[in-house]
């Protein structure tokens, strides 16, 4: 945790690439659970393909409430937890909370992909490797330890 007046210069922030592997770790799962609700909604429904849509939404959301749940409480995506890193305050290192999570990976990851997803490209050039949805919610990205 940073102390009160410190500087992002003083936290260890997760390299750029350490970041891209979480997203894409993330991405995987998030895939996979709406995968595995198509083919329960499949399996159940026959050829009605409304229910398989229904539980892949359904399943998709409790995914990322669940994701919003583990970012607000530890700082951590399941790609975050597994690599290594969290996501805390810039003012003062803690984990981000619920005002800041909600903040960050609901209106600012939708403003990161609106542009030709801009905002995540930002990361690569960004002196603290910040994409817009970070510098929207004053976030940044951590090794966890």
């Amino acid at each position: 945790m940073m102390s009160q007046g410190a500087t992002s210069g003083d936290m260890d922030l997760a390299t750029r690439g350490i970041r891209v592997m979480a997203g894409i770790v993330d991405f995987i799962i998030g895939v996979a659970v709406i995968v595995v609700a198509s083919i329960i909604g499949i399996t159940i429904g026959g050829e009605d393909s409304s229910l398989s849509n229904t539980l892949a939404t359904i399943f998709w959301i409790v995914y990322m409430v669940g994701v919003w749940f583990m970012v607000a409480t530890s700082g951590q995506s399941p790609g975050k937890r597994l690599l290594g890193i969290k996501i805390v305050k810039l003012s003062d290192g803690n984990v981000p909370g619920w005002g800041t999570t909600l903040l960050r990976e609901l209106l600012g990851k939708i403003v990161s992909w609106l542009v030709l997803m801009l905002g995540f490209i930002w990361i690569l050039f960004d002196e603290k490797n910040q994409g817009w949805h970070d510098k929207i919610a004053s976030t940044v990205v951590v090794r966890a330890g």
